[in-house]
């Protein structure tokens, strides 16, 4: 399947997780028992940690489908970048989706001016060295995802390479929670 054909069959289950349907739960019992033993996953997905972002039912997929990495406001650090590595130089996932999404809190908090100690504040460290000094929400959830794709490309040499050999590309998408719909970006890395 190529990439194109994959992004085409996500759009389709977007579309009927739109509609209600999700996917049969006969079918997750059978390939929960045939990939006992291997993965291999169709994409991988790095989104943030919010619970409202389920991975397979959103993209209409099933168990082992998606390879998913998941940190608050998708902040790509040391494990996350290893864990995207993973996927794409041991698994060869021909597919990398970076999932922003409507009311991220995290997006919310790296724009308020107070700073946050411990580990959140490092959390909103990270997507403030992405958005900047962006006032403007969407704009912000926006430039954290394409922030977050370059700074893979350039921390991760597997990521590179994947990129530079046509084994790999890298598509920026949006979730809106009020419509269920994901909207994948026309650019393509």
């Amino acid at each position: 399947m190529s990439v194109d054909e994959l992004l085409l069959e996500l759009e389709n289950g977007n579309k009927k997780f739109m509609a209600g349907a999700i996917p049969n739960g006969e079918t997750a019992t059978v390939k929960r028992l045939l990939s006992i033993d291997v993965q291999n996953p169709k994409f991988t997905l790095f989104t943030c940690s919010d619970s409202r972002i389920p991975p397979e039912i959103i993209f209409g997929m099933s168990l082992g489908d998606i390879f998913t990495i998941r940190t608050a406001g998708h902040v790509l650090d040391e494990a996350a970048l290893g864990s995207l590595e993973f996927a794409v130089g041991d698994l060869k996932t021909p597919l990398l989706i970076v999932l922003g999404h409507s009311s991220c809190a995290a997006i919310q908090k790296a724009m308020l001016t107070e700073n946050f100690p411990g580990a959140l504040g490092s959390i909103q460290k990270h997507i403030r060295s992405a958005i900047g000094e962006e006032t403007d929400f969407q704009a912000a959830i926006a430039g954290n995802t394409d922030k977050t794709i370059q700074n893979m490309i350039y921390k991760s040499p597997v990521i590179a390479t994947a990129l530079n050999t046509q084994q790999l590309k890298i598509v920026a998408a949006y979730y809106d929670f009020a419509s269920g719909k994901i909207i994948f970006s026309k650019l393509k890395y």
